[in-house]
């Protein structure tokens, strides 16, 4: 057995842009054949003011063979050297059918998409390996450009060639998850360098005690340091969202368009697919957990999730990056297994590489925490927002208030109870689960503040109540009080802020 078998591109990954394309994408497709779709894609955010003429446009249209479009072999894998059109045809023929669906409002979505879009976007789904539905590679892999070819892969320095509303706030929202993306690109290529090293150390396969040379625990501590840099950048990125992307033009005018059929109430039975299927077909709308990157991550550090939900949006993302996942296991499980012998029997106690690994688990924990505080701004609170204009009566708005506690992705999940869970998930794969010293409970100084009544779980309480439940602030910053007891650090009052239960106003 060997790690990683196959070269980067056989996974669909650049060393330019880790998960990215090797090139930017399309602008347009390049054969004028297809230009009843571009021509759409491009005047979108006005023709989805008209809908109904919008949608009679698309159903009079020529269902267009997709054969001619160059690269991608079934299944997304072979024959995918050049599949930049591929790729292409699966974003416009997505936009313009999420706009066919959705174009409507949520309370009148067309129920079934006419052959011209769903007949060519189901054959451009199966040779990449992708369903028939918006995806997050369809709008954050695959639909930006940069601006100025010589500055820097920031949100600032890209835009998108397609759009649902044509607003600079939603390239933003879509932008920075780009830019996240880019982001991990370093950290793919050294995955690349760790497992040539693995092979040739383990040229018949890791065993099942290895004990790590000095050389491997070195470049095992190199590629940890590169772990947590990315993931202290990717942090630093997601809080960049406000700035650029308006919570009421997100949940109201942008969001809409990403849900998906059969896991949203407006379309609960699914969507028939004419000339693909005469029965309705049910798929998740875009998701985060659709980030092969992301996802990288907990296969790289243990990460065992019980919600199967991120297991089935790997159906989600391109065939060759899912089989990158997979082959990326057996490398995740060397690099615990070395982390785990580094030190043992030396007598020397030393585990940095433990400390390393578990400060990584904190860093990835601390993303999920930044990603939680943005669902509760532009979903949460926004849900509330609009509860609460709806509803007169104190009743009638207190159970709107928790309904929207409840509220589901996209995607289809209960945001915030999944997203606690895969945050508490990532913190239990931590090699030491023993809390660091500075912030242990038993020191005496802050016993008497952890009574049920005490002065500290009232203060958590009111940590809690003054961020919304987000714990943030507005640039995504975490909340603490300013009344804090100088002995109590701000980091346990947060935590057991967070640990709170769910009070019955429904507050998160």
């Amino acid at each position: 057995m060997s790690f990683l078998p196959l070269p980067r591109s056989a996974y669909g990954l650049s060393e330019w842009g880790g998960f990215l394309p090797p090139d930017e994408p399309l602008p347009r497709l390049s054969d004028p054949y297809f230009d009843p779709w571009e021509t759409l894609a491009a005047n979108l955010p006005e023709r989805l003011t008209a809908i109904d003429e919008y949608r009679r446009d698309v159903q009079q249209m020529p269902v267009l063979e997709t054969s001619s479009l160059t690269g991608g072999g079934e299944g997304g894998v072979e024959g995918s050297d050049d599949i930049a059109e591929v790729r292409r045809a699966h974003v416009v023929l997505g936009m313009l059918s999420m706009g066919y669906v959705w174009g409507g409002g949520e309370k009148e979505p067309a129920k079934a998409l006419p052959r011209s879009l769903a007949v060519p976007w189901t054959c451009v789904s199966r040779r990449l390996g992708l369903p028939p539905i918006v995806t997050h590679v369809d709008m954050d892999l695959w639909n930006w450009a940069k601006i100025d070819k010589d500055e820097p892969f920031t949100p600032e320095n890209l835009k998108c060639h397609s759009h649902f509303t044509g607003s600079r706030s939603e390239e933003w929202f879509h932008l920075v998850p780009c830019a996240i993306e880019h982001a991990g690109t370093p950290l793919v290529n050294k995955t690349f360098d760790l497992a040539t090293h693995l092979n040739q150390l383990f040229p018949n396969g890791p065993p099942s005690t290895p004990k790590p040379t000095p050389d491997t625990e070195r470049i095992t501590a190199e590629y940890l340091s590169c772990v947590s840099t990315t993931l202290t950048e990717m942090t630093a990125l997601i809080r960049r969202m406000r700035e650029g992307c308006d919570p009421r033009e997100f949940y109201l005018k942008q969001r809409p368009f990403l849900a998906g059929f059969g896991s949203s109430e407006a379309l609960p039975d699914g969507l028939v697919y004419e000339g693909v299927s005469t029965e309705p077909l049910k798929f998740n709308g875009a998701s985060a957990g659709q980030s092969s990157l992301v996802q990288m991550f907990d296969v790289l550090l243990g990460v065992r999730h019980r919600d199967p939900f991120l297991a089935k949006m790997r159906q989600y993302m391109p065939a060759d990056h899912r089989m990158f996942l997979e082959a990326l296991e057996p490398l995740g499980e060397a690099l615990r297994g070395i982390v785990g012998a580094s030190g043992s029997g030396s007598g020397s106690g030393d585990h940095t590489l433990a400390r390393r690994f578990d400060e990584c688990l904190d860093k990835l924990a601390a993303f999920r925490s930044a990603h939680m505080g943005l669902v509760h701004t532009y979903i949460i609170q926004m849900k509330r927002e609009q509860a609460a204009a709806e509803h007169d009566h104190d009743q009638d708005h207190h159970e709107a208030h928790h309904a929207a506690s409840k509220a589901k992705g996209t995607g289809g999940t209960e945001l915030i109870p999944f997203l606690k869970q895969c945050k508490e998930e990532t913190t239990e794969a931590k090699l030491n689960h023993t809390i660091p010293h500075s912030h242990s409970l038993p020191q005496p100084h802050h016993q008497q503040h952890l009574r049920k009544d005490g002065p500290l779980l009232q203060l958590a309480s009111s940590v809690r109540a003054r961020s919304a439940g987000s714990l943030c602030d507005s640039s995504g910053s975490p909340v603490v009080a300013a009344d804090t007891p100088t002995c109590v650090p701000a980091e346990l009052v947060h935590g057991l802020a967070e640990a709170l239960p769910e009070p019955d106003t429904g507050d998160v």
